[in-house]
C-alpha cells in the first residue's frame, strides 16, 4: 500500500510539471511569434520614443502604497534607485530622477559621473514572461552564486545540520517504527534528541526567517544593480528583525492557508517580505501592498509557485532520497556516519536550493510592479534624463 502511494504521488508531480511545461512552452511559442503583448501597448515603429508617442499614461500606482518616512501619507512616487515609496515631502530630483534621502546622499556629485545612473546605479527593468523570468533566476543565481549561497547558507545550514543531526528518520524508526515485545508499546525516541530537535526547529524558523530578509535585500541590490555585501544585507535586516520576523510568519500563514483552502488567497501575503524589505512600508503596509499587488495575478503566481516547489522538491529531494537508500542497508541507518552524512546532505541541499525560489519570488514581485506600475518606465525616463 505505502509503495503505491508513492508512486501515485510521483506520478501525480510529474503530470503537474509537464502541465506546467506546457503552459510555459506556450507562452514561450507566443512571445516569439509576437502574438503576446505584456501591457498592450502598440509596438514600437521607430518614429519617436514610446513614452512620447501618444499612448494613454499608464495608471498611478495603487492608493495602498504609503511614503516610507510617513506612513500616514500616501505615496505620489517612487523612488527610483531602492523602489521606496515616497510622498511629496520626500521626493527628491537629481538630475531629473527621483530619489529618496538615503539615494540621494549616495548619489554623485560631478557632472560626469551623471552617465553613471544608467549604469551600474540604475536598470532598465522589461516585463518578464514565465520563460524569461525562470532564465533571469537561475542566469542571476549563477553569476552572483557566492554572494547568495554565503548570504543564506551562513546562518541556515547549521541550524537544518543541527535538526537532521538530531532527526534522523531511520534513527528514529521512520518508515518503519520500531516495535518492543508483544503487548507493550514501542521504545520512544530518547529525550536528548527530542530536546535537540525541538532547539533544532527553532532556530530553523529564526535562521529561516533572517536569511530570507537578507537574502531578499541581497538579490533586490543585486537586480537593480546597486552596490551590496553581505554585511550591508544583514546590516539592513537587523535594524527592523522583529517587525519583519512578524511580516514573514504573518506572509506564511496567508500562503498556507490558501494552499490548505485549494490555493484560494494563497497570494495575497507572498510579496508582503518583498515589499517590507525593498519598500520599508512595515508589517500592515506590507501585507495591504501584497495584497494590492497580487490583485488579478492569481493563475501567473499559482502556475510559477507550483512548478518551482515541485522543481525544488525534486532538486532536494534526489540527493536525500539516494542517501536515505543507501541507509537502508543492513546495520548503515542507525551508525553515526550515516547519521553525519544525512544531515549534512540535507542542509546543504536547503541551503543551495532555497535561495531559487526567494529569487523567483522577488524577480515577479518586481514584474508585477513593471506591468502594473510602469517601474521600468520611471527607470527608463529618467536615465535618459539623466544622461
Amino acid at each position: 500500500m505505502t509503495t503505491t502511494m508513492i508512486i501515485g504521488l510521483v506520478a501525480l508531480g510529474v503530470l503537474v510539471l509537464v502541465v506546467l511545461l506546457a503552459l510555459m512552452a506556450k507562452e514561450w511559442t507566443l512571445r516569439r511569434i509576437g502574438k503576446r503583448n505584456p501591457r498592450g501597448i502598440p509596438p514600437f515603429t521607430g518614429n519617436s520614443l514610446r513614452m512620447n508617442s501618444g499612448v494613454t499614461p499608464l495608471p498611478p500606482p495603487p492608493p495602498v502604497a504609503m511614503c516610507r518616512r510617513h506612513p500616514e501619507a500616501a505615496a505620489t512616487c517612487f523612488c527610483n534607485r531602492c523602489g521606496s515609496p515616497l510622498c511629496a515631502l520626500c521626493a527628491r530630483q537629481v538630475m531629473g530622477v527621483v530619489l529618496c534621502e538615503a539615494c540621494q546622499a549616495a548619489q554623485p556629485t560631478h557632472a560626469g559621473d551623471a552617465g553613471q545612473l544608467g549604469g551600474a546605479g540604475l536598470r532598465v527593468l522589461r516585463p518578464l514572461d514565465y520563460v524569461d523570468l525562470f532564465d533571469e533566476a537561475f542566469s542571476l543565481y549563477r553569476r552572483n552564486f557566492v554572494l547568495i549561497a554565503g548570504a543564506y547558507g551562513v546562518l541556515v545550514f547549521p541550524a537544518q545540520f543541527i535538526l537532521g543531526y538530531f532527526n534522523n528518520p531511520l534513527k528514529n524508526g521512520i518508515p518503519f517504527p520500531p516495535t518492543g515485545p508483544p503487548g507493550q508499546p514501542p521504545p520512544m525516541p530518547e529525550l536528548g534528541d527530542t530536546v535537540m530537535t525541538l532547539v533544532g526547529l527553532l532556530l530553523t524558523v529564526f535562521t529561516t526567517a533572517l536569511g530570507q530578509g537578507v537574502l531578499t535585500k541581497a538579490i533586490a541590490d543585486i537586480y537593480l544593480e546597486r552596490p551590496t555585501s553581505i554585511k550591508l544585507c544583514y546590516q539592513h535586516i537587523l535594524r527592523s528583525f522583529f517587525p519583519y520576523l512578524g511580516t514573514a510568519i504573518l506572509s506564511g500563514l496567508v500562503t498556507m492557508t490558501g494552499t490548505m483552502l485549494c490555493c484560494v488567497g494563497f497570494h495575497w501575503g507572498l510579496f508582503a517580505p518583498q515589499c517590507f524589505v525593498v519598500e520599508g512600508t512595515g508589517t500592515s503596509g506590507s501585507v495591504q501592498r501584497s495584497f494590492a499587488l497580487a490583485q488579478g495575478n492569481w493563475l501567473r503566481c499559482f502556475v510559477i509557485y507550483v512548478f518551482i516547489l515541485i522543481l525544488i522538491m525534486i532538486v532536494t529531494g534526489a540527493p536525500i532520497g539516494i542517501v536515505v537508500a543507501v541507509g537502508f542497508l543492513p546495520g548503515v541507518g542507525a551508525s553515526a556516519w550515516f547519521t553525519f552524512l544525512y544531515a549534512f546532505v540535507n542542509a546543504a541541499a536547503t541551503a543551495l536550493v532555497t535561495p531559487l525560489q526567494l529569487i523567483v519570488f522577488i524577480l515577479l514581485y518586481f514584474d508585477i510592479r513593471v506591468r502594473r506600475e510602469g517601474f521600468d518606465l520611471q527607470l527608463l525616463a529618467n536615465s535618459l534624463a539623466a544622461r
